[in-house]
This record gives structure tokens, C-alpha cells and sequence, in this order.
């Protein structure tokens, strides 16, 4: 994948999540990427300045135990994300 197809997966991905965090009333504060190619599966996470480590994996792991326990009402916004 060259840097032109990454390029324009990101823009068109990130358009879409930004239309639905306003539609959420929300902001973004985390992002994951994975690596392509001569990255292949390098995990990226991107955190708003500030952000330390140890807060971001507070957040995940509490996001990931909420969903292992079931349907939640605001699950929507998580199965929409693609």
C-alpha cells in the first residue's frame, strides 16, 4: 500500500468519525492505527497531549469490560466506527 492509498483511507475514515462524534456531541481522544506493509500490524495509538499511558490504558480497559458485559445503550456508536 502506497502512501497516497493510506492517505486516502485516513481522510475519508477520519471524515466519517468526525461527522459522527459531532452527531455525539463528542471528541475524539484516542485513536488506533495499525501498521501496512514493512509495518504490518504495528499497533500506533494516538492520545490528545496530555493523555499518559496510564490513563489511556484505564480508559480501554474500562471500555473492553463494559462491552464483554453485553448490550449497552450507547453500544450503537461503538458497532458504527468502521
Amino acid at each position: 500500500m502506497d502512501k497516497q492509498q493510506i492517505e486516502a483511507i485516513c481522510a475519508e475514515r477520519l471524515e466519517r468519525w468526525r461527522e459522527r462524534l459531532v452527531q455525539e456531541h463528542a471528541t475524539p481522544f484516542l485513536l488506533l492505527g495499525v501498521g501496512h506493509d514493512h509495518k504490518s500490524g504495528q499497533v500506533v495509538v494516538v492520545t490528545t497531549e496530555g493523555m499518559t499511558d496510564e490513563q489511556t490504558v484505564m480508559f480501554v480497559a474500562g471500555t473492553l469490560k463494559l462491552l464483554r458485559e453485553g448490550p449497552q445503550p450507547w453500544g450503537r456508536v461503538f458497532k458504527e466506527l468502521d
